[in-house]
């Protein structure tokens, strides 16, 4: 199932949000971040539900060794104990940890858009032997000095740092890049992820840069790693590039309106990996081009057909406020009998050519992009062009049975806003079906003229079908002539 973003909360309304977005990440939107403030925690990051927490201070706060083994507190034993269905002897580096622990930050941003990473929050999935303080302390060696407390009971820890990282956010991923800290004094780099907005048809590249870390200034990371993703083919799957260490993510068409999560970490050049954070690509929704029917126009007469019609794009009819997305539209291939174009609203306007005779047809080809850059597939438009279609009276007369009549056929032609009649053509007449008795002469086709002689032996109506035709549009009438009996 999808791991469909919090703008597109499910039906029941429960936030579907990655749970990275407990914490506030660059690139995140305000609803996503209001969203994961109600579904739980709080600024402390410690679990209320837990008992008898304890807090441990870090007797090597501070201090930094070349191997944290070397620190003056270091305990060997202390990874020692655990479950032996697990085998486990020794966590020697936070990518252990990782493996047994789900890591999150309790972060904190001011009016400036300096993000403090205050808290680092370690919630067990493993149990193991071993006091509270004994993890602890087994916590303090693994950060080799760059933690200095830690609150919690057996299975979740919060802790806090020596030295607080703190990162500069300058504007949204990936335009504007996150400033690194690196004037601090850490030995293990501490990074703040983020959110960055992929598509179908498109590649999202998250780079070093994007990721905001804080670290020493002598051991500053050189490349991205990740080590797990909820990602499925279904959705597509990053990847890592081998140059720059840049995590590499192309969506596939389904994509659309989902999350894809990646835990990732920044390795220094002496091979030590930061704590873990996490990389979220938000899959936005690229407009969708609507099936649309043959269109109907008039010779020379402009024809509009409003945008809504020819595209949607979910982002922007749910969601415009929080995505700012809208939608551009184009021609990419322009009719061959008229001219085409679209105006500030998107609606896109046809005039046909103006001196083609009868009825012909003719095509547009448009798209859409948003502004994430995003765009749907072609659609072509297929339009018929015909002229105006005469209107017709329905006319009649009356006359006795010994007295020729005249009769004349009454139809128009109306004339909608920018049509003209085509050079040569005019409107015409023609009898489809004769009266029953008597006979019709001196019948004129253009001015749909004739005479009408009766039977001197029928009375009644008499009707007389005709038609009118202009340009190769026709309509039907019925003319009825009363005759009564001579006097």
């Amino acid at each position: 199932m999808k791991n469909v973003y919090t703008e597109y909360a499910d039906p029941s309304g429960i936030p579907l949000d990655p749970p990275q977005f407990d914490s506030w990440m660059p690139g995140q939107t305000p609803t996503e971040h209001d969203n994961a403030a109600k579904t739980g925690g709080d600024a402390s990051g410690i679990s209320k539900d837990a008992s008898k927490t304890n807090t441990f201070k870090n007797a090597d706060a501070g201090k930094h060794a070349t191997r944290p083994e070397d620190l003056p507190s270091w305990n060997a034993r202390i990874w020692d104990s655990w479950d032996a269905t697990f085998k486990l002897t020794k966590l020697s580096t936070l990518r252990d940890l990782a493996n047994y622990a789900n890591i999150t930050y309790t972060t904190l941003m001011d009016k400036d858009l300096n993000t403090s990473i205050i808290a680092i929050n370690i919630a067990f999935t493993t149990p193991f032997l071993g006091s509270s303080a004994d993890i602890a302390n087994g916590l303090f060696q693994l950060s080799n000095g760059d933690l200095s407390t830690c609150t919690g009971n057996h299975g979740l820890y919060t802790c806090t740092f020596y030295n607080q990282p703190t990162v500069q956010v300058t504007g949204p991923l990936p335009a504007t890049k996150l400033a690194p800290d690196v004037s601090d004094d850490r030995a293990i780099p501490v990074c703040m992820g983020g959110v960055m907005d992929a598509g179908f048809g498109t590649t999202s590249r998250f780079t070093l840069a994007n990721a905001g870390c804080a670290s020493g200034a002598d051991n500053q990371p050189v490349h991205l790693e990740f080590d797990r993703t909820d990602a499925t083919s279904e959705l597509g799957i990053p990847s890592t590039d081998s140059g720059d260490g840049s995590i590499v993510y192309t969506p596939t068409a389904s994509a659309g309106g989902s999350y894809v999560t990646a835990r990732a970490w920044a390795v220094t050049a002496d091979g030590t990996y930061s704590w873990p954070f996490y990389v979220v690509f938000r899959n936005r929704n690229a407009p969708t081009a609507l099936p649309v029917a043959r269109v109907d126009a008039i010779r020379s007469v402009e024809k509009v057909i409003d945008s809504e019609s020819l595209f949607i794009d979910q982002d922007v009819a749910l969601h415009a406020a929080e995505s700012a997305d809208h939608v551009t539209n184009r021609i990419t291939a322009p009719p061959a009998h008229g001219v085409a174009w679209i105006d500030g609203a998107g609606d896109l306007h046809y005039l046909p050519d103006g001196l083609t005779a009868g009825t012909f047809t003719d095509s547009i080809t448009v798209q859409a992009t948003d502004r994430f850059g995003f765009s749907s597939a072609e659609s072509v438009i297929p339009i018929t062009v015909s002229d105006v279609v005469p209107g017709c009276s329905t006319g009649g007369t009356e006359t006795d049975s010994r007295t020729p009549v005249h009769i004349d056929l009454l139809c128009w032609l109306d004339a909608p806003t920018g049509w003209y009649q085509l050079p040569g053509a005019s409107l015409t007449y023609s009898i489809v079906s004769g009266p029953p008795s008597g006979s019709l002469t001196d019948f004129n086709a253009d001015a749909g003229v004739a005479t009408y002689t009766p039977d001197p032996t029928h009375d009644g109506p008499v009707v007389i079908g005709f038609t009118a035709t202009y340009n190769g549009q026709s309509r039907t009438g019925q003319f009825t002539i009363n005759v009564h009996e001579a006097v």
